[in-house]
């Protein structure tokens, strides 16, 4: 029979956390790596020039071209490339052209 009498519980828990600390270090580590949820200079930069023309329902074409450029410099999965594109379903809600405001998926008419 194994005697594990030379272990304290001081011991123990001192084992215990450091386990407890090792095991958390990834998930630290991923949420480092996530993207960011804001922003970039640039989209919040153009986003005040862009709220008069989305006031503007005359001026929708001319919101979406700009918001259109925006997306093309966006950085790939990025969380302007998400702001801008509700936003660009957002125009198009305004001016009541549904079916573009809904991204077509490849491979889906």
């Amino acid at each position: 029979m194994l005697n594990f009498s030379f272990l304290s519980t001081h011991s123990v828990r001192k084992c215990l956390l450091a386990l407890l600390l090792v095991s958390a270090l990834p998930a630290v580590s991923r949420a480092a790596d996530a993207p960011k949820k804001e922003l970039s200079d640039k989209v919040s930069e153009e986003l005040g020039k862009l709220k008069p023309l989305m006031d503007d329902k005359t001026k929708a074409d001319e919101a979406l071209a700009k918001v259109n450029a925006l997306l093309a410099g966006a950085e790939p999965n990025s969380f302007d490339i998400a702001y801008l594109s509700q936003l660009k379903a957002q125009i198009y809600f305004g001016k009541e052209e549904y079916t573009n405001a809904i991204p077509r998926t490849r491979g889906r008419a």
